[in-house]
């Protein structure tokens, strides 16, 4: 079966160890001092190119790293907590991050979760629809998000979050959602 789009949601925390250039998704059980616990996103971006979809989108919500903060941390472990400023997914892969490299990710206070994951799932549900057109595209959603993320934590934290989007071509990308079929 060949799909037309994959969208991979990974939400919670990621971290860049102090001196290394990689960024790794923290999974539940996720122990720093054990990298096997961790995962690169390296690997999924390796994986996403050997998947035959015609469009590859990665949403990340992450590098709030309260998780990880003293005194959670394990001796010897430095955390920086900003995203890596190279991080540029493989040619077909798309990458939305919840921030841009220096900012950290905000939690929604009232939703348990990430500021950046409960406007996305707001735009996946219609509200990044553009009228009278029934589907919400990569660019309205993209759009949408960083347009109320921006302001919410500013409003809410007095503190930026800019959601950043990576991608070698975006124009290539036809992305499609429509709300009726969004299921969360």
């Amino acid at each position: 079966v060949l799909f037309r789009s994959v969208v991979v949601a990974l939400v919670g925390h990621m971290v860049t160890i102090e001196g290394q250039r990689e960024s790794y998704f923290c999974p539940a059980a996720s122990n720093l001092k054990d990298r096997a616990t961790l995962i690169p996103l390296a690997d999924i971006f390796e994986q996403l190119q050997q998947c035959k979809a015609q469009a590859k989108l990665v949403l990340l919500d992450g590098w709030r790293n309260d998780l990880f903060s003293p005194p959670n941390l394990p001796d010897g472990i430095a955390i920086s907590r900003d995203h890596p400023k190279d991080l540029q997914p493989p040619r077909d892969v798309i990458v939305f991050a919840s921030c841009a490299a220096g900012e950290r990710a905000h939690q929604h206070a009232q939703l348990r979760h990430g500021l950046f994951a409960y406007v996305v799932i707001r735009g996946l549900q219609g509200a990044a629809q553009v009228e009278p057109d029934r589907h919400i595209t990569l660019h309205t959603l993209t759009d949408y998000t960083i347009r109320h993320v921006t302001a919410d934590a500013l409003r809410d934290y007095k503190l930026s979050q800019t959601p950043e989007l990576f991608a070698t071509d975006v124009t290539k990308a036809r992305i499609q959602f429509n709300h009726t079929d969004v299921l969360l």
